[in-house]
């Protein structure tokens, strides 16, 4: 538009107007899109988090013989079995599609307002743009991870409580975390985890955006995509024990 745009002022207003009409577009978009993502995304993993939380917090090491789970087929088997494939392995999806809908909307839209904003009032560099995709990253990560964090707590104690069940729905744990002040319990050692999280996510996926610079290639937004996340979650993985550990703290479960 700027190239086939005459000199004259008015043409100059109308080109800028357009570029904010289509700025506002690319938020829009990316909110909607990182929402979709998201759900899709919880509702296949939704078992492993389970098995994942449930390995995170049983007090014995699962690799002993008095642990209630000796590894993640055995915590499938086991929960299948005990709690039924629907109620067990898909416990908590409910707040966890609360959760990360409005999460991944949250944070892909201020990322992107971020980098709009960045790449429009200064020079394009790729060292700073890839200072920019970290420091950005964490920024959204954190803004998204305290707008939804209550339907964190829920959807990790929904997840760990087993048979039989301190609470019989999001409602129920919703009021019971409230009456015992506990919706943000955590949400310090969750804000240090998302940060590097976040920034190692999407600096890793903008370095290797620019270096495959395949775009047009719907299977290389996959590989990037899985790198990035496997980074950010091998980097921060201690920390989510932490975090997992915090959240049921209190949390009346069976041995």
């Amino acid at each position: 538009k700027c190239e086939a745009a005459s000199s004259s002022s008015d043409d100059d207003d109308g080109i800028i107007m357009n570029n904010k009409n289509n700025n506002k577009n690319n938020s829009s978009n990316a909110i909607v899109a990182g929402a979709f993502a998201g759900a899709v995304a919880r509702i296949f993993v939704a078992p492993l988090d389970v098995i994942k939380i449930r390995l995170q917090i049983q007090k014995e090491n699962y690799s002993l013989t008095n642990a209630k789970y000796k590894g993640a087929v055995s915590a499938m088997a086991t929960i299948a079995r005990e709690e039924g494939i629907r109620k067990g392995l898909w416990a908590g999806t409910l707040p966890a599609l609360c959760l990360w809908i409005p999460y991944t909307g949250i944070q892909f839209g201020m990322l992107n307002l971020l980098l709009t904003s960045s790449s429009s009032s200064s020079s394009s560099n790729n060292n700073n743009n890839n200072n920019n995709n970290f420091l950005f990253g964490a920024v959204a990560g954190a803004t998204a991870t305290i707008a939804t964090y209550p339907f964190d707590i829920i959807r990790t104690q929904l997840a760990s409580q087993g048979i039989p069940k301190t609470y019989n729905g999001v409602f129920d744990a919703f009021y019971g975390l409230l009456r015992r002040r506990k919706l943000y319990a955590g949400l310090g050692i969750t804000l240090i985890e998302i940060v590097p999280a976040t920034s190692v996510q999407f600096g890793v996926y903008g370095y290797l955006d620019k270096k495959m610079n395949s775009d047009k290639n719907s299977k290389n937004h996959f590989a990037k995509g899985f790198i990035a996340g496997s980074c950010a979650r091998v980097a921060i993985h201690p920390l989510d024990v932490m975090k997992k550990r915090l959240q049921v703290v209190g949390l009346k479960r069976a041995a």
